[in-house]
């Protein structure tokens, strides 16, 4: 239809002139007109990815693949979004798919060469890239996610040419207009030249330390920045800061080309510190606020913060941490804490200035020159990659940096702790992808041994956080400690219907990929597991090894991971139940499929029906006259979401002979009521807590949560003799870690 076309081409030259609504509307208009149409639906997607939306946008791509199921450009475009979600094994799985049906895709080769990147396998991106660049040597995007991958290596050579290519990109060419030519790295002297900020604030605290260097030859440097770094950077002498485009001057440069024109490698990097430098009038205000201890002998460690960056950056989910994870951090003694976390104040900031001594003044900041008088105050610095940590570097101040462990191009993968562009700078970095807790307790190690080092504290010694003890009229055992794992027996297969891997191999990852649903990581036949981003280890539940011969209700069985679990461990027959009422990872617009996930496992792993059962059911009408008689019942991640909890057990307890397994979310470690992590209920306190806002999790589904000896009491309740309970982790360092698991037997 010719008026589609006309729509798709006008929204197309609107998106490249940034205008995504616009761009939008125009897409959603030829969707309607021609509804199986291929091309509209995948622009849409896209322009709902690049606008951030990326549930509608993978709606909008399963709709597109279920008319064009062999459409290469929409597995890659869905594998793109996975990416963006961080979900790299689904996404790598798309875009190779993608290949499979066009090997000629230079897109998708990009696709992987970044997703490679990102998951470390540095080898194989830069072959991807090159790949695509062999198929199409104008594809800006690979040729400057090369230059990042280069830069990151040390390959500073290569990498500053082929980081050039981002103004090719679709990003880069919506910049400024100059009406002077660029410089090529020349002789100034006798010219102006204009450095223009491009990208975040970082970038300009780190390169504006070229700009003196230009000033060294040229007759005048112009650096023109966002207003908040203004009065900052004109305490640079050598410059003159502006925050609007000047009508004159000779020669323009944007300030992350400068290291290319220097000719930067790792070795000549400027790093003569301070290259920032903090106005008297501004210290002097802003000393006010630190006073030291009149009754004390004892200075602490002044340390500023910075735990979150823009949420907006698109790898922001990678470098920054929930405040609750750095809690380890807070009761290191001898410090004072100060909040340089401009965004993103928890809701616990107010108790922690008034009962804790921390000082919070980003509310009266206005700019960098206020932040950088605040940072001139500190002993140190602890921050995530951010602005903040190229400011401290630029001041020379003392600043540990907190990286993820595929970081920024910057962060030199060459150099493990320290790094060439700031000489105070400390690098702690993540040895696996998004695991902040080792990166945490290092910190932890060396703070101590700073703030003993300044004569803030004593010696450092071990710390050991004590269990508390269960309250005496409390008569059952409650395990304080995950249950050791155990030596796996082989797997049992009495139950199962033998199928040679055949066909169904070819089918099923293509059955994965048409469903956006998967929740767990299920493993299956072939060395294949689902797509899903929730893995378990079945070995802290504390399973029965071999469960021969029993027969097991999965209440809330989702798609099926307990109950597959059973079966491998040789159990009878198994009845899953769910009331499928939690639309957990359901895209907007899109119809759930209910139960045909766990029917693509059952077929995978060859159960036959007549041991693998399925029904929709609340387990409110769970009964014997219906369903039966059970040896073993399963309730994992389902107590939370109950309307009346104890009539739920007493539901179950009524139809079950030997043990009652519940898993649930507990306020032992955490309560959204009391502050978060660290400041749930110790010493075995019996309380159950109600939300009824969504309190738990940002979920309406979550009603109740138990401390861990309430949850015990409970299954005592309804009939079960012997309680066994113990936490999941003992020390969580995030809200979804803290759960624990109560086991009751009944014992003749």
């Amino acid at each position: 239809m010719k008026e589609v076309g006309l729509l798709c081409d006008e929204a197309r030259l609107l998106r490249e002139q940034g205008r995504f609504p616009e761009a939008e509307r125009l897409l959603r208009r030829a969707v309607a007109l021609e509804p199986t149409a291929l091309a509209p639906r995948l622009a849409l997607g896209e322009i709902l990815y690049v606008m951030g939306r990326d549930a509608e946008a993978d709606a909008i791509l399963v709709h597109a693949l279920s008319l064009h199921p062999e459409s290469a450009d929409a597995f890659r475009a869905r594998g793109r979004i996975a990416t963006a979600r961080h979900v790299f094994d689904v996404g790598e799985r798309m875009v190779r798919h993608a290949l499979t049906l066009d090997p000629s895709l230079a897109e998708a080769y990009c696709d992987l060469g970044w997703i490679c990147h990102c998951t470390g396998r540095y080898v194989d991106a830069e072959l991807a890239f090159r790949k695509a660049l062999q198929l199409q040597p104008d594809h800006a995007r690979s040729r400057c996610n090369l230059g990042f991958l280069q830069l990151l290596l040390g390959n500073y050579a290569e990498g500053w040419i082929n980081h050039e290519a981002r103004w090719l990109t679709e990003s880069g060419r919506r910049r400024v207009e100059f009406n002077a030519p660029a410089w090529d790295g020349g002789d100034l002297a006798g010219r102006t030249l204009l450095i223009q900020h491009e990208q975040g604030f970082g970038d300009a605290l780190q390169f504006v330390r070229y700009a003196r260097l230009a000033a060294a030859t040229a007759a005048k440097v112009i650096v023109v920045v966002p207003k908040p770094l203004r009065r900052l950077l004109e305490e640079i002498p050598e410059i003159t800061v502006v925050c609007r485009m000047p009508m004159h001057y000779d020669l323009y440069c944007h300030m992350a080309s400068l290291p290319y024109r220097f000719g930067t490698t790792p070795d000549n990097i400027p790093a003569e510190i301070p290259y920032l430098f903090v106005p008297v009038v501004a210290r002097k205000r802003w000393s006010a606020l630190f006073v030291d201890p009149v009754d004390s002998e004892r200075r602490p460690l002044r340390v500023g913060i910075v735990w979150a960056g823009q949420a907006l950056h698109v790898n922001d989910s990678l470098r920054s941490i929930s405040f609750e994870l750095l809690a380890p951090l807070f009761s290191v003694p001898g410090i004072q804490w100060v909040s340089l976390q401009k965004d993103g104040r928890p809701d616990e900031m107010d108790d922690l200035v008034a009962g804790r001594g921390w000082i919070d003044p980003m509310g009266d900041v206005d700019d960098f020159e206020d932040t950088a008088a605040i940072i001139d105050q500190l002993d140190l610095v602890i921050t995530v990659c951010t602005s903040v940590t190229h400011l401290a570097g630029g001041l020379g101040k003392k600043v540990w940096t907190l990286l993820s462990a595929y970081p920024d191009w910057r962060w030199l993968i060459t150099r493990a702790e320290d790094s060439p562009w700031y000489p105070t700078m400390r690098l702690f970095r993540q040895s696996v992808l998004g695991d902040w807790e080792p990166v945490i307790a290092a910190v932890r190690q060396a703070l101590f041994e700073a703030a003993h080092a300044a004569g803030a504290c004593d010696a450092p010694e071990t710390w050991i956080d004590a269990n508390p003890a269960p309250p005496k009229d409390f008569q059952v055992t409650l395990a304080q400690t995950t249950p050791p794992i155990q030596t796996r027996l082989a797997e049992p297969t009495g139950n199962r219907q033998t199928t040679d891997d055949g066909p169904w191999l070819e089918k099923l990852e293509q059955r994965f990929i048409a469903s956006p649903f998967w929740y767990h990581r299920i493993p299956l036949r072939s060395n294949i597991e689902t797509p899903g981003w929730a893995p378990l280890n079945p070995e802290a539940y504390d399973l029965p090894e071999r469960m021969d011969g029993l027969r097991v209700l999965d209440v809330g069985a989702w798609d099926g991971y307990w109950t597959f679990e059973a079966l491998r461990r040789g159990a009878r027959e198994v009845v899953a139940i769910d009331d499928l009422s939690d639309g957990l990872g359901v895209a907007a617009d899109i119809p759930w499929r209910n139960w045909e996930n766990f029917d693509v496992c059952r077929e995978a792993l060859g159960f036959d029906e007549s041991v693998c059962k399925r029904y929709t059911m609340s387990v409110y009408d769970v009964a014997e006259a219906t369903l039966g008689r059970f040896d073993v019942i399963f309730l994992f991640g389902v107590f939370n979401q109950l309307r009346h909890p104890l009539l739920g057990l007493e539901r179950l307890a009524a139809v079950c002979d030997r043990s009652l397994h519940v898993e649930a979310a507990i306020v032992d470690n955490f309560s959204p009521y009391r502050g978060g992590i660290g400041c749930g209920y110790p010493n075995g306190q019996m309380l159950l807590e109600y939300y009824a806002n969504a309190e738990l999790g940002n979920a309406v589904e979550n009603r109740w949560a138990p401390t861990l000896h309430a949850l015990g009491a409970m299954l005592q309740t309804v009939g079960f003799n012997r309680i066994e309970g113990w936490k999941l982790s003992d020390a969580p360092s995030r809200q979804y870690l803290c759960r624990g698991v109560v086991r009751g037997d009944r014992v003749v």
